[in-house]
């Protein structure tokens, strides 16, 4: 019998998607129960944040020790006695930026990694976020000249200390640098039981023959919200929606709280949709609900999200020109074969012209788009997905 430790955000009992854990956590649950579906002699303890005190409890035949504090130095020194003191078949880390608190945890997490790797732990890396360079969404380029050289180090320090790296896109890879111990396992799409659409209109009070284009998730200045809303202008019956609320990661700094406020401002005086946080009961109603699924970020750093909802509901899609590096995923250029769609169809400039054209061209060839989107859910499924992550935990 496996024993596999798990350190990572992780949602509330009973739930999937929350306020207060980070995008990694859904995710970690959505693979843990993958692979306790095909592997049913694993024994696994997740060590999460606390949520609102430290507790230990059983969800899904797997235990949940909620021990340590985002941003506190001295539970994340706690949570590395823990595990060094408790033997393991591997340590599996979904890793994302600020998942523990600002840079100081971060680094500090990274050396307690070391120490494991050091004492004998076999680590398993899942990287959410891969990023190039921080100079697109970081508006402070002194900052931003900093975090790049700390990133000369940091990601040959991470690719040290695993056994084996998981990332979700070939192009990630690459970024790595081709490394050896750099597997590639596609962001697997979330199975989400779908709504009529005008009976997820009615209850979210959207009108029944307008055309709604969804951009959703953490509103993060990366993700390029800002930028969407600044090119929007109203056109025959479309409406926008903003989809999402702050990032947990980064409430309590004034600069991303006058950020969002900003932006909240800009799409009232537009007349845009803003929704706030968006449940996880309600999740299903705005996918149903809308016509098209816009992801307009300016860098690409991360597998969205909110992309694979989007696959799920076989919805349409069109991702920004930062983002294009989905296309070299060979499952990606399958779909494209499969289907009458080019990437010059999905993709658009971050402009207002090229954006429109696009958007005038995706509500003419409707069924194209949803066929593109329901190869991608069929090729990325779970069922799929976590077949991939058995093997690479054999090694």
């Amino acid at each position: 019998m496996k024993r596999l430790f798990i350190v990572s955000s992780y949602p509330a009992k009973n739930q999937l998607h929350g306020t207060n854990t980070v995008g990694v956590a859904s995710y970690t649950k959505n693979t843990l129960k993958a692979l306790t579906g095909f592997h049913k002699d694993l024994r696994i303890t997740v060590w999460a944040e606390t949520l609102e005190k430290e507790e230990v409890y059983r969800e899904n035949g797997m235990i949940i020790k909620r021990v340590w504090k985002r941003g506190d130095y001295n539970s994340l020194w706690s949570l590395y006695k823990a595990i060094s003191d408790r033997p393991s078949d591997a340590v599996i880390v979904p890793f994302e930026g600020y998942m523990v608190g600002g840079l100081s945890h971060t680094l500090l997490f990274v050396y307690m990694m070391l120490l494991w790797k050091l004492s004998g732990k076999k680590i398993y890396l899942i990287l959410h976020q891969v990023v190039a360079d921080f100079r697109p969404f970081e508006k402070n380029q002194l900052k931003a000249f900093v975090l790049n050289i700390i990133k000369s180090f940091f990601y040959p320090t991470l690719l040290y200390i695993s056994f084996k790296t998981i990332v979700f896109e070939k192009k990630f890879k690459e970024l790595l640098k081709n490394n050896e111990k750099v597997v590639v396992i596609s962001h697997a799409v979330e199975t989400m039981k779908k709504i009529s659409k005008t009976e997820a209109r009615k209850k979210l009070k959207l009108k029944k023959n307008g055309f709604y284009v969804l951009c959703f998730g953490y509103i993060s200045p990366y993700k390029g919200m800002d930028s969407m809303i600044a090119l929007w202008e109203k056109y025959k019956n479309v409406h926008l929606i903003i989809g999402g609320g702050p990032n947990p990661n980064h409430n309590n700094k004034r600069s991303y709280a006058k950020f969002v406020a900003a932006l909240k401002k800009k799409a009232r005086e537009k007349g845009i949709i803003t929704t706030g946080f968006i449940s996880e009961k309600k999740i299903p109603l705005y996918f149903s609900a809308c016509d098209l699924v816009v992801l307009p970020y300016k860098t690409f750093m991360s597998s969205s999200g909110p992309l694979s909802i989007a696959f799920s509901f076989e919805k349409p899609v069109l991702l920004s020109r930062a983002l294009e590096g989905y296309f070299d995923s060979p499952d990606f250029q399958k779909s494209l074969r499969l289907n009458p769609v080019t990437k010059n169809n999905l993709v658009f400039k971050l402009n207002k012209e090229d954006f429109f054209d696009k958007l005038k061209w995706t509500r003419k060839n409707l069924e194209k788009t949803v066929a593109f989107s329901k190869s991608m859910k069929e090729t990325r499924s779970w069922e799929k997905i976590g077949k991939k992550y058995v093997q690479v935990l054999s090694q």
